[in-house]
């Protein structure tokens, strides 16, 4: 004759082993929001006024319009996390499906490789406010002779081939596209100076004309950058001026 004896787990060892059970679950999936945060006091139902209430993005961000996948870098994250001299191959390393190395120091490298979904450089597209831009010779970019990260205010990377009116070259591996920095609403100077590895040094000087009634609203900035540095590389120096100029009027 067999016994059959029952065993009975402690409540708190049976809950831990209920959720571990649950989290190995196909399907089961967890979800953060990253979109906004707001704090403030009082009831919870009262609206909060504006100077109490903040936003925070996450570092890419998606499309619900979109018809292919897209991620967007915004201007915050490129602020914060990038150096001065970085361009938008540092930017756009962030997305999903992109890798890219620049083995001599951001900004540092002329042909830095920036890779896809394992599409390479001059195999998918690069555009500027909507205008796609290219070395003479192919469709491949010197990325360090172009526009610093400071002077972009957003780069949305769309994994797709886009439509039949994309406009730009070899569309078929996606598109890169690169918004130039909005300028400020009231008159401001802002001098910058930044140090790093390798004897890398920027400086640089930014004067935006804010909002000009007397000009139909028009405003615009000038920005200005000086970037040396020796590079990680031997022999792999690198010595530049930008010059950046937007305008707008309504």
């Amino acid at each position: 004759m067999h016994k059959h004896k029952k065993f009975r787990l402690k409540p708190l060892i049976s809950g831990l082993f209920h959720a571990s059970m649950l989290t190995a679950l196909p399907g089961t999936l967890w979800a953060y929001d990253l979109g906004s945060v707001s704090s403030g006091a009082g009831n919870s139902n009262e609206a909060i006024p504006p100077a109490e209430s903040a936003s925070a993005n996450a570092p890419t961000q998606g499309s619900l319009t979109a018809t292919e996948p897209q991620s967007v870098i915004n201007r915050n994250y490129i602020e914060n996390t990038q150096t001065g001299a970085s361009t938008y191959v540092d930017n756009a390393a962030i997305a999903p499906g992109v890798w890219s190395v620049s083995p001599n120091g951001p900004g540092g490298s002329d042909q830095a490789g920036l890779v896809m979904r394992s599409f390479q450089d001059g195999q998918y597209n690069v555009t500027f406010d909507g205008i796609p831009f290219a070395d003479g010779a192919d469709f491949t970019h010197h990325v360090n002779t172009y526009f610093l990260g400071q002077d972009t205010g957003e780069v949305t990377v769309d994994r797709g081939p886009g439509r039949a009116s994309t406009v730009g070259d070899a569309t078929y591996g996606g598109t890169i596209a690169l918004r130039s920095n909005d300028p400020m609403g009231d008159p401001t100077a802002t001098v910058r100076s930044q140090i790093g590895s390798f004897n890398s040094r920027l400086v640089g000087f930014q004067y935006d004309t804010g909002v000009m009634q007397n000009y139909g609203d028009a405003s615009g900035f000038i920005d200005y950058n000086h970037y040396q540095t020796d590079g990680a590389l031997t022999n792999g120096n690198e010595r530049r001026g930008n010059v950046f100029a937007k305008f707008i009027k309504p």
